[in-house]
């Protein structure tokens, strides 16, 4: 789904209650096609990614017993025919157990493709990560296979296991900007619980530049990179147990073609994590959206000049922490001057769960925040984006239930992705252009799990 996002300012911010969900459904002309069916491994994370002209891609991995991963990719033309299968990477990709080196798949919304993954080797007593990559431009032809960093070696001293899952390469990230440039961010572990992270940017990928080291952390938390119309930005949790908890960020100038100096964009002293969330407002601001899970913080944006390369402002709370209530995962979107954010809240007292949305219509508009979905299981966000009127909506899924969108406009009425006959667990929600949605689920029975694509116009 295309993600381009929006402007932020300070304003009051009103909570509204929404009934419960309807069964009214979200898309019409509803198809739904079996994209594979897979027997003697395990698969997971599914992914959709709209092409443009009604074709789509999908994507899985692939598990063996030795832990080690295949991504695989089909494509679905515009009348439903549906491609062969390709394997991106030849040889199988290595993720830790924490799964945050997991093999990655991005796209900038623009036809290109962008692959990434982390190989394991063993030479001797020398043991080492080094990652790859590949892309394309219409997801059916690849290029060759690139190295995309030096070999990282893994040191046995402190390896969690004899797998020595925890070592190396502990997390994978990447991202491609609207120029076409491909960007990646990885953690690396220097010893027992000390973390780098590093990146790299290029505009050729037979020639990429060393990684630069942006910051080290004692605890390992999310992170991101993401491409903008024309350069990167990054973000880091930097968390000290029981004690505090900062965002860290970064800017890559595409003119200077370096990194600029790591900044931190909010710092809570209190026990909590936060998380956080990128979005490109015009071609001179970024915002970065941040939830903290408790005790302090709520949800909070600061913005980020693209002029002077700094946070501009202060940190602005849009939604206040609440007694006994977590604020447990985030994801934001915009278009033109609206910003649409969709997260979850789980009452550590009643044990109930909300699904809410944060709307901010304009630069000069109030933030507008919605409780569109009372649970009593966990609810998981899916994606949040725009249609193509500029509708911002909140894709989630709760524990047992349809999957859920809601549309931020008249009462905010949750509408059913396909139901459960049709669609178990949308992992994954791709919006096109011209508001062709197109949902990926993966459903298991014994040893034999069936990947599935529901598409449909959004209503």
């Amino acid at each position: 789904m295309k993600k381009v996002l929006s402007a932020l300012v300070a304003a009051t911010l009103s909570i509204t209650v929404i009934s419960p969900a309807s069964a009214t459904v979200a898309v019409t002309g509803l198809k739904k096609l079996t994209i594979a069916t897979v027997t003697g491994v395990s698969t997971r994370s599914p992914q959709v990614i709209d092409l443009g002209k009604g074709r789509t891609l999908v994507s899985w991995l692939e598990e063996n017993n030795s832990d080690l991963l295949a991504l695989k990719t089909k494509v679905v033309s515009s009348t439903n025919k549906l491609g062969k299968v390709t394997a991106i990477n030849a040889k199988l990709a290595h993720s830790n157990d924490n799964l945050s080196a997991l093999p990655k798949l991005v796209s900038n919304g623009k036809g290109k493709l962008f692959a990434a993954w982390v190989q394991r080797s063993t030479k001797g007593s020398t043991v080492a990560d080094q990652i790859y990559g590949r892309t394309s431009t219409n997801g059916s032809t690849w290029s060759k296979t690139f190295p995309i960093s030096k070999p990282v070696l893994v040191d046995k001293g402190f390896c969690i296991d004899s797998d020595m899952d925890g070592c190396g390469i502990n997390s994978l990230q990447i991202s491609i900007d609207g120029a076409g440039r491909t960007g990646v961010l990885i953690s690396t572990i220097l010893e027992e619980g000390i973390f780098d992270y590093k990146a790299s940017v290029t505009s050729k990928t037979s020639m990429w530049p060393a990684m630069k080291q942006l910051g080290t952390v004692i605890n390992h938390g999310r992170n991101e990179i993401v491409g903008l119309s024309t350069g990167f930005a990054v973000s880091w949790t930097d968390y000290i147990g029981g004690e505090s908890c900062s965002t860290k960020a970064a800017y890559f100038d595409p003119k200077s073609r370096k990194w600029g100096t790591t900044l931190t964009a909010q710092a809570i002293n209190k026990n909590t994590v936060v998380y956080s969330k990128w979005v490109q407002r015009d071609s001179k601001t970024l915002t970065l959206v941040m939830g903290s899970e408790n005790e302090e913080g709520g949800i909070s944006v600061r913005n980020f000049s693209l002029t002077t390369k700094k946070f501009s402002g202060s940190t602005r709370v849009i939604a206040p922490t609440e007694t006994a209530v977590v604020f447990q995962n985030i994801a934001a979107a915009s278009k033109g001057k609206a910003m649409v954010i969709g997260y979850t809240t789980y009452n550590q007292n009643s044990g109930a769960t909300q699904a809410r949305m944060i709307l901010q219509r304009s630069t000069t508009g109030t933030y507008s925040s919605k409780i569109v979905e009372n649970g009593v299981d966990q609810i998981d966000p899916v994606a949040t984006g725009f249609s193509k009127a500029g509708t911002g909506f909140f894709v989630y899924n709760e524990t047992g239930k349809p999957t859920n969108l809601t549309m931020a406009k008249g009462s905010y009425t949750p509408l059913d992705l396909p139901g459960k006959t049709s669609i178990a667990y949308t992992e994954d929600v791709s919006i096109s252009s011209t508001d062709m949605l197109s949902a990926v689920s993966i459903t298991y029975v014994d040893s034999k799990s069936t990947i599935t694509l529901v598409r449909g116009k959004l209503q």
